[in-house]
C-alpha cells in the first residue's frame, strides 16, 4: 500500500531534477572552459544552507582544500566525490556541489546542502522475537513478548555530526539506555570517541534453542529471571575520509536465575552471575555512492575481540563482512555480500555461540530461525533495477522547521536474490540446520525515502519448501 502512495504522490506533485546527482560549473564571463587549463587553483570553498551543521564538519568530508593547486582532471572527480560523501554523512537530504570557474587557474567551489530533521522521538512497539513473523506464528501472538517504549535521538546535537541516543524500554524487557558518539578529540577531527551505558532486566530468557527456534523460560509469577548491566567506550581514529578504525572495551554483569543453570548447565558453562571485560578492534572502509543502500562501490568491516579473558567466559572472535555492487548494463546492478564468523576455541557455552539471525545476521528466507555455532559465513547475490526516482514536492508552510519535510526523495527498486550458507556446530542436538549447506532465494522491493530509511519487502524461498512475505526495516548483511 505505501508504494501506492508514493507513486500517487509523485503524479499529484511534480517532482524536481536531481541536480545534486551532477557536477555543474558554472563559468565566470570571459573565462576558460575548465578543461582549457591543465591545473586549477581553488580560492574559496563556499557553503549554503548549513543551519546547524559546523563548517568544519562539512569541510572534513571534502578530498580538497582551498589554496590548494590541483590537476584539472583530478579536481573534478573530487568534487564529484564531495556531493557522495556529504550523502553519507546521514545530515543532508539534498547536496549540490558547483564549481564556478573565475579566470583562467582559478575556482571557486559551491556546496549548497539542505539539513535533515535531526531529532527524532520514536514511540516502538517490537516483539523479542526475531520480528513480527515469529511472534504472530511461533508464540501464538504472546503480548507478554513485546517490548514498547520511546527512543529519543538526536543526530548532530552540536552540529559536529555527533549523535545522542536516548532508550526507554518496558514490557518484556525493562531498559535504559544512553549512547553518544561523535565527540572529537582533536582539531582536525582525526580522533573521536563515543560511549554506551546499558541496564535492565528481563521476564525471560531463552536458555536453549531447539530444532533451530529459540526457548525461553520463565516464572509462574513472571519474575525477572535476566538482569544486567552494560557500559561500553569506544575511541575512534579517521585519517582520511573512507576508512575508520575503532579500538572498543566494555564491562557486563549479569545475572540469571537459578532454574536457567538447572534447565541448561551448558548456558554460561557454570556461574548464574558473570562479570567480564570486553576488548575489540573494528576497521570500517567505506567506498560507495550511498552508504544505506549502495548501487556501486564497495563496503567492508572486520575485526577482533576478545570477551572475558581470565573468566568463566573466554571467547575470541573473528568477523568479516564485505559487500560490492557493480553495474550490469544500463538499468541493472550487481550486489555480492560476504560474511564470515569464527569464535575460539570452539568449545563455548550456549550464550556465546550465536550466529545466523543474531546482530543483523540473517539469511533471507530463514528469518524465522536462529542458527548457533561456532565457525562459518554464508553469500549473498542480488541483481536489482530501479522503478520509482522522485523527489516529492508537498505544500509549502511558513514554518521554517517544516520546510525540512517539504521535499522528500523517494526510490524504489525491484530485485531478485539468492543466499547460501553454513555454520559450523559442535553440538548441534536437534538443529539441523546447524553444519548443512543452506540455501534461498526470492524476489523483493527495496524503498529508500528520507535519504536513510530504507524498508525491504521480500518473498523468499528457503531449502525447506517453506516461503513467505518479509519486511526488513534496514539494509544489513
Amino acid at each position: 500500500m505505501s508504494i501506492c502512495v508514493f507513486l500517487c504522490l509523485g503524479m499529484i506533485f511534480p517532482a524536481k531534477a536531481l541536480a545534486q546527482d551532477r557536477l555543474e560549473v558554472t563559468t565566470a564571463p570571459d573565462s576558460a572552459t575548465l578543461s582549457t587549463v591543465p591545473h586549477y587553483f581553488i580560492k574559496d570553498i563556499i557553503i549554503n544552507g548549513n543551519d546547524k551543521t559546523k563548517p568544519a564538519t562539512i569541510l572534513r568530508e571534502l578530498r580538497f582544500e582551498r589554496g590548494i593547486l590541483y590537476p584539472a582532471e583530478s579536481l573534478e572527480k573530487r568534487v564529484r566525490d564531495a556531493r557522495d560523501q556529504l550523502m553519507n554523512t546521514g545530515l543532508f537530504t539534498l547536496v549540490g556541489v558547483r564549481l564556478q570557474q573565475l579566470e583562467a587557474g582559478e575556482v571557486n567551489i559551491l556546496i549548497d546542502v539542505q539539513e535533515r530533521w535531526y531529532i527524532f522521538p520514536i514511540p516502538f512497539i517490537r516483539p523479542v522475537d526475531n520480528g513480527f513473523f515469529q511472534w504472530a506464528t511461533q508464540n501464538n501472538r504472546d503480548f507478554s513478548r513485546l517490548n514498547y517504549g520511546i527512543k529519543v535521538t538526536h543526530r548532530n546535537l552540536t552540529g559536529r555530526n555527533d549523535r545522542l541516543h536516548v532508550n526507554f524500554m518496558n514490557g518484556f524487557t525493562r531498559q535504559v539506555a544512553l549512547q553518544y558518539s561523535g565527540l572529537n578529540l582533536d582539531p582536525g577531527m582525526k580522533w573521536f570517541t563515543s560511549f554506551n551505558i546499558q541496564y535492565g532486566n528481563n521476564r525471560a530468557v531463552n536458555y536453549k534453542t531447539d530444532y533451530n527456534r529459540q526457548v525461553p523460560v520463565k516464572t509462574s509469577n513472571e519474575d525477572f529471571v535476566h538482569n544486567f548491566f552494560k557500559a561500553y567506550g569506544e575511541i575512534h581514529y579517521r585519517k582520511a575520509i573512507k576508512t575508520r578504525h575503532t579500538f572498543g572495551a566494555g564491562y557486563a554483569v549479569e545475572r540469571v536465575a537459578d532454574t536457567v543453570l538447572q534447565l541448561n548447565p551448558e548456558y554460561s558453562h557454570g556461574p548464574r552471575e558473570l562479570k567480564f571485560a570486553d576488548i575489540y578492534y573494528r576497521l570500517n572502509y567505506a567506498d560507495v555512492d550511498f552508504i544505506p543502500y549502495p548501487t556501486k562501490g564497495y563496503l567492508v568491516e572486520a575485526s577482533v575481540s576478545n570477551r572475558g579473558l581470565g573468566s568463566a567466559l573466554n571467547l575470541w572472535q573473528l568477523n568479516a563482512k564485505a559487500s560490492g555492487t557493480w553495474p550490469a548494463g544500463k538499468k541493472y546492478f550487481l550486489n555480492l555480500r560476504v560474511a564470515g564468523m569464527l569464535k575460539l576455541p570452539f568449545d563455548q557455552p550456549y550464550i556465546t555461540q550465536q550466529f545466523i539471525g543474531h546482530d543483523n545476521m540473517f539469511l533471507q528466507g530463514f528469518e524465522s530461525y536462529v542458527i548457533d555455532g561456532v565457525a562459518g559465513g554464508y553469500l549473498k547475490a542480488a541483481v536489482a533495477r530501479p522503478l520509482f526516482d522522485r523527489i516529492i514536492n508537498l505544500p509549502q508552510t511558513k514554518f521554517k522547521a517544516l520546510k525540512k519535510w517539504s521535499m522528500i526523495p523517494v526510490k524504489i527498486y525491484a530485485k531478485a536474490f539468492i543466499n547460501t550458507g553454513y555454520v559450523y556446530n559442535q553440538h548441534p542436538g536437534t538443529n539441523n540446520l546447524s553444519n548443512t549447506m543452506l540455501y534461498s532465494g526470492g524476489l523483493g522491493l527495496d524503498i529508500i525515502t528520507f535519504n536513510d530509511l530504507v524498508i525491504k519487502l521480500e518473498w523468499s524461498f528457503n531449502l525447506l519448501g517453506q516461503n513467505g512475505l518479509y519486511l526488513h526495516p534496514r539494509n544489513s548483511f
